[in-house]
């Protein structure tokens, strides 16, 4: 598949669903708000922007059951002797996955099913979605949850997880700066097999707001 072929289409015409939390992720103030001044340039650039989130609700403990599973198909293929080498939070998970019975693997992919079939239901009156790409500004590296006066945990990426877990593509790209200085993302979602349509959509945004997000380098 040429997924350049539709780059320079543009997005007048199409429909955009725009749900900044999804439904459920808690929002920092100045993310949400350079989100929905995305959505506003894609409106300018003739889409037609309704707000909407798909029936859904967040798929974490479901999520955490597959991915805990994978981990630990991948440990197990490493030799012993070299496991220690491997990312600390992917042999956590893989420990975690001895304690799920082969009923919560079902449960999980039921609700894979249950979730993936609620957002292609949404996805028949839109072409894209838009959200946070995290629920917060970004954090210090080497941190795996963000810490910011309480405890965010997994969900700051709950847009992220949820395109994963349906097996839709997405992509981020950067969409504004908080006033610290800290690049923001907006996360652009279409429905399964529809790179090519998210590819086109990212690509117009960009050329509209080039450099936009986009921290000073020095």
């Amino acid at each position: 598949t040429d997924f350049s072929a539709g780059l320079g289409k543009g997005v007048a015409g199409l429909k955009v669903g725009l749900s900044p939390d999804l439904g459920f992720m808690e929002l920092d103030a100045e993310v949400e708000a350079a989100v929905r001044a995305a959505a506003d340039v894609f409106g300018d650039l003739g889409a037609e922007v309704v707000e909407a989130t798909p029936e859904i609700e967040d798929p974490i403990a479901p999520y955490y059951v597959l991915v805990r599973l994978a981990a630990r198909a991948i440990v197990d293929s490493v030799p012993a002797a070299k496991r220690p080498l491997l990312n600390e939070q992917m042999r956590k998970d893989a420990a975690a996955a001895d304690r799920h019975t082969a009923m919560d693997v079902k449960h999980a992919e039921l609700e894979q099913r249950r979730i993936g079939a609620a957002m292609a239901q949404f996805f028949t009156g839109f072409d894209i979605m838009l959200t946070a790409a995290t629920s917060v500004p970004a954090f210090d590296v080497g941190m795996s949850d963000p810490d910011n006066g309480k405890r965010a945990d997994l969900p700051w990426s709950g847009a992220l997880y949820t395109t994963n877990f349906t097996r839709q593509p997405g992509l981020s790209v950067p969409c504004g700066l908080t006033s610290d200085g800290l690049p923001v993302g907006l996360h652009v979602v279409g429905a399964r097999h529809a790179d090519a349509m998210v590819l086109r959509a990212a690509a117009a945004y960009e050329a509209a707001r080039p450099g936009v997000g986009h921290p000073p380098l020095a």
